[in-house]
């Protein structure tokens, strides 16, 4: 019997970048609830998302349509 479905990952495309923002920064949003302001606390916006992919490789790991994690 098989477990939890594991993430497929793949290159992040621009098209990502609403969903990697979004996701960066619900991980800041619950690690400043949960330890308090720090250095975890920055946002994002799209727009520093969209940079940063143009001089960095990231991979998001999706299940199914939904993407997951960003490395």
């Amino acid at each position: 019997m098989r477990g939890d479905p594991l993430p497929r990952f793949r290159d992040a495309t621009e098209g990502d970048v609403a969903a990697i923002a979004g996701l960066l920064n619900a991980a800041a949003g619950a690690l400043t609830a949960r330890h308090g302001d720090g250095h975890w606390s920055s946002l994002v916006t799209e727009r520093s998302v969209e940079l940063s992919l143009r001089s960095a490789r990231a991979r998001v790991g999706r299940l199914g349509t939904r993407i997951v994690t960003v490395l």
